[in-house]
């Protein structure tokens, strides 16, 4: 997920093949959504559609994965509180970065 130029991912992907699903969040309704205040962040979703666990994705581990399938609450590391510091301004930094045109070649 991100939030950089369309043109922008449609060029770097051109040129380093991804294979994953690509989401852009120009309007920061995902980002908002799921409180992600900083980058790297992820969100596990369970089977009804809770959100099972915010976490770094450095924590997010085959544990944290297999308790969320067998309906457990997982473990992990929370993220600092740093993380949740000034997200209006956060949000108002991600929709100016990010927004160049790729290289003309």
């Amino acid at each position: 997920m991100g939030h950089e130029n369309p043109r922008k991912v449609a060029w770097f992907l051109k040129k380093h093949r991804i294979d994953a699903w690509i989401a852009l969040d120009m309007d920061l309704s995902m980002y908002r959504t799921y409180t992600a205040f900083g980058i790297p962040y992820a969100v596990v979703v369970d089977q009804n559609g809770k959100v099972a666990a915010v976490l770094n994705p450095k924590n997010l581990t085959e544990s944290v994965i297999d308790a969320v399938l067998a309906g457990r609450v997982p473990s992990y590391p929370s993220l600092p509180a740093e993380a949740y510091w000034e997200p209006e301004m956060a949000a108002k930094y991600f929709l100016e970065v990010g927004q160049e045109e790729p290289p003309a070649k």
